[in-house]
């Protein structure tokens, strides 16, 4: 009787185990190639005129992306933005994201006659499904994001927040937070659309910090049967720097990503 006991726990305990296993996205690129796949990648212009540092490359099997970005020295209002970037070569037939990020290095600078913060920022983001238009502006997008405020000044100096959100037409909506993250530190984020349940499901799988799991959900109210008029899925590391004439405003981050793991209806 105590066999049969023993075998029938080991053999739910392999039920729970491969059903654990069975969601977990299969690997997309883990960069040991040694150089960025044009076969799974689309690539864009990055950093411009104020983007003064900015990489984009393959270094010790992970991927970098780096930014350090200046605010114009022309006006006292406004950011100015640059951001290093890669986009999934099939955007529609994914449904999840998941990877690997270490930011190893933030810095930034606000400017005191310009009331906007300064904010380096890592970004997994993506359109997902149309309202129902198939206009353009009525895609829905949904985020994964990093980043360190200059304005936030309730953490330590050495961390970085984790949220979520959405937008549509320009709205962000759906704000949530996942707690912070040191420089650093190794972190597992997962982005997953849900489709049954009408729901984004934003994760964080954190080394160090603590609590080390957590998972938020982002429900929606609008329809999502429509493909997006505009797909794309991608990463960027982006500097967000208000325009300053008193002084040199900056962000800059430099981040590294690996095990890039996607999942989806029909994925390629």
């Amino acid at each position: 009787m105590k066999k049969l006991m023993v075998l029938g726990f080991l053999f739910l305990v392999s039920l729970v185990y491969s059903a654990a296993m069975a969601q977990v996205p299969p690997v997309y690129d883990d960069f040991a190639a040694g150089y960025i796949d044009p076969a799974k990648w689309i690539v864009a212009p990055i950093c411009g005129f104020t983007g003064y540092d900015c990489a984009r490359e393959v270094r010790g099997d992970h991927l970098r992306l780096a930014v350090r970005g200046y605010g114009t020295t022309a006006a006292d209002n406004g950011v100015t933005f640059e951001g290093s970037n890669l986009w999934f070569r099939n955007p529609g037939a994914i449904d999840t994201i998941r990877l690997r990020l270490k930011v190893t290095a933030f810095s930034s600078a606000n400017c005191a006659t310009n009331s906007e913060a300064a904010h380096p920022q890592f970004l997994v983001s993506g359109s997902f499904f149309n309202a129902g238009s198939g206009n353009p502006n009525d895609d829905v997008f949904a985020y994964l994001m990093v980043e360190r405020r200059t304005d936030d000044v309730s953490p330590p100096p050495t961390s970085l927040r984790v949220g979520g959100f959405m937008s549509i037409n320009g709205a962000f909506f759906n704000n949530v937070g996942l707690g912070t993250v040191e420089v650093g530190e190794a972190v597992q984020l997962t982005l997953r659309w849900d489709r049954t349940n009408h729901a984004f499901v934003v994760r964080a799988v954190k080394s160090l910090t603590t609590p080390s799991v957590v998972e938020v959900t982002m429900p929606y109210s609008q329809g999502d049967i429509t493909p997006p008029a505009s797909s794309f899925k991608g990463l960027q590391v982006g500097s967000f720097v208000p325009n300053c004439t008193t002084g040199q405003s900056f962000a800059a981050m430099d981040a590294n990503i690996d095990n890039v793991r996607v999942s989806g209806p029909s994925v390629q």
